[in-house]
């Protein structure tokens, strides 16, 4: 029978010498995965439908993730389905990627395109920009800022198997509420946790919210018509 340990200092250090010469692991770095080609979610309002996935993209100088953004306006008149570009574009932001984006419109036609931010400038952060069919996508804007690197479960060969593929920012969303528009997005803390808790934002569309440090983020933008 082995001895007991009759106090905590005696059990912290066997727990520490054993950690010291634990097993080798067999984990990676593990980078922020961007996606591939098809698009998180569509939106129809205003007469059209609106869409947007990751794709490659060269600001600043070098090759970043980068956003591609549609704007279809579909045609019944004939009997047959059919449809226009009305306006199609890219955003980027030298020196950092945008990925996982989601879009929702109002039936005015002013919208909103969330997604993650992260980059030289960002660790995992909670972006946006305005978006409309005449102007397209508009500044890049964080509406809260990461505090801490990526460390979620699907950074780990152990959870997801071999290579690890860290989805950060997969469920993200846009919704209209009334005349509001409400984007979930995930974002990181100094502790490098999943996120946990909420932070609701609630600021007029012409101002950029303040940014803070939840790791679940809900903005809002409210409708000036």
């Amino acid at each position: 029978m082995p001895r007991p340990y009759r106090t905590a200092r005696s059990f912290v250090s066997l727990l520490c010498s054993t950690r010291e010469r634990g097993p080798q692991h067999t984990e990676v770095l593990s980078h922020l995965d961007s996606n591939d080609s098809r698009m998180q979610q569509v939106f129809y309002a205003n007469g059209k439908v609106w869409g947007a996935l990751d794709t490659a993209v060269t600001v600043g100088g070098a090759n970043k993730a980068g956003i591609a953004y549609f704007v279809v306006k579909p045609d019944l008149s004939t009997g047959t389905l059919a449809g226009s570009m009305a306006k199609q574009g890219y955003l980027a932001l030298a020196g950092n990627n945008l990925t996982y984006p989601s879009i929702a419109v109002l039936p005015n036609g002013r919208g909103v395109m969330s997604f993650t931010v992260v980059g030289a400038d960002n660790f995992p952060s909670v972006g946006y920009a305005s978006m409309d069919a005449l102007v397209g996508a508009g500044d890049v804007h964080v509406a809260i800022a990461g505090e801490g690197t990526a460390d979620g479960f699907t950074s780990y060969k152990s959870f997801v198997g071999n290579p690890p593929r860290t989805r950060w920012g997969d469920y993200g969303a846009a919704v209209v509420d009334g005349r509001s528009i409400w984007w979930p997005r995930s974002t990181s803390t100094r502790a490098a946790r999943s996120p946990s808790t909420s932070r609701r934002l609630l600021g007029p569309a012409s101002r950029p919210p303040r940014p803070g440090g939840q790791p679940w983020a809900t903005g809002r933008l409210a409708s000036s018509s």
